[in-house]
């Protein structure tokens, strides 16, 4: 999106319909007012006044092709009302792939086979899930029966949740444990009984894990060939020489460096297998031993 897009608007009328012009022209090639009015139920009329509108607010972004019949975007298309990034249609692909939206609510109308990696279910209850968004969103807190992994029967845990994680694999609440007197991280999928609790609320002011940020340092295997090293630095964007910063949570740092499979220091010996490093690892790894993320 443009900086000269307005930052107040509609996000359900019209700027919508002109996205989904965007979105068209920039990954479909084509649009055309027929599309307009079955993705969006709109009369001929409106659609034909979108198009219009479009093409006086974008002018030059795209032309009518007479043997399609459809508008195609010009050499010069540029996005103006979506960003110009490509993480929104890869996430949106991830997502129909997944099955988590069905194909026809995408704007960016057919989309290609994709291979996804294949990982454990690990399927959550909507209820569980929406019982933790309401804690957080109201301060609340919750009585719930949770089963860790340092207890072999489940516990009664009074916790003040205030966000969620993702830790690559598994989503967790981000919460005050009142039983422990610490802020800790329980997984949805071992929480159980959830219900409203009258204890006092401790808000998320005080968790200096969560609400402190740390670099995480990456760059090239310093193992590789030079021009694998350029390889590297093109795939993640880094500039030559230079080096990829993460701006990570300190709550969130174990599982970041988990993630990118950087927990242990085998760059050296199988460089092939470990294509980036931790540049900042000894200070990472003091920041990692401080903290108890059972």
């Amino acid at each position: 999106m443009n900086d000269d897009t307005p930052a107040t608007r509609s996000r359900w009328g019209q700027e919508r319909r002109l996205e989904f012009i965007d979105s068209r022209l920039q990954y479909a090639r084509q649009v055309n007012r027929g599309d307009l009015i079955d993705f969006f139920g709109i009369s001929p009329p409106k659609a034909s006044q979108d198009i219009a509108d479009y093409i006086e607010r974008a002018p030059g972004n795209m032309e009518y092709d007479g043997s399609l019949k459809r508008y195609v975007p010009t050499a010069t298309f540029v996005p103006r009302f979506i960003a110009d990034k490509a993480e929104a249609y890869l996430n949106e692909l991830y997502a129909v792939q997944m099955k988590i939206i069905p194909a026809d609510t995408s704007f960016f109308g057919k989309m290609p086979a994709a291979g996804l990696v294949d990982t454990p279910a690990r399927p959550l209850d909507a209820a569980k899930v929406a019982a933790f968004v309401d804690a957080i969103n109201r301060k609340k807190t919750l009585s719930i029966t949770y089963h860790s992994m340092r207890s072999p029967e489940p516990t009664e845990r009074v916790i003040s949740p205030h966000a969620m994680g993702f830790d690559g694999l598994r989503w967790h609440v981000r919460a005050f444990c009142h039983r422990r007197e610490r802020y800790r991280d329980f997984a949805i999928g071992r929480s159980r009984e959830i219900h409203s609790s009258d204890a006092l609320v401790v808000h998320a002011e005080g968790d200096l894990l969560w609400n402190t940020r740390v670099p995480v340092v990456l760059g090239p295997n310093p193992q590789l060939a030079d021009w694998q090293r350029r390889a590297v630095e093109e795939d993640y964007g880094i500039e030559h020489g230079a080096a990829l910063e993460l701006n990570c949570r300190r709550a969130m740092l174990f599982y970041t460096v988990r993630h990118l499979n950087l927990l242990t220091n085998e760059a050296a010996t199988h460089p092939e297998q470990h294509h980036v490093v931790l540049l900042n690892r000894d200070v990472v790894e003091k920041w990692i031993s401080e903290e108890d993320l059972s």
